[in-house]
């Protein structure tokens, strides 16, 4: 169902979306960056060429 809450949402997805830092296209002819992290029972990992992003993941370890 479509409702208040929905459409807020998937107006804060556009923004976020069409606002940096957007993924960059993959240029194989660059250098590559990558960094990972973690925080409490989550690490993300995420690859950058020139300060853009290119990818990332966060995902949860399954510690408890």
């Amino acid at each position: 169902m479509w409702n208040e809450d929905v459409t807020k949402a998937f107006n804060h997805l556009k923004r976020v979306m069409t606002h940096p830092p957007v993924l960059a296209l993959l240029d194989h002819n660059k250098l590559f960056c990558g960094g990972s992290g973690c925080f409490k029972d989550n690490m993300g990992v995420m690859l950058m060429q020139e300060g853009h992003p290119i990818a990332y993941i966060n995902k949860p370890l399954g510690l408890k």
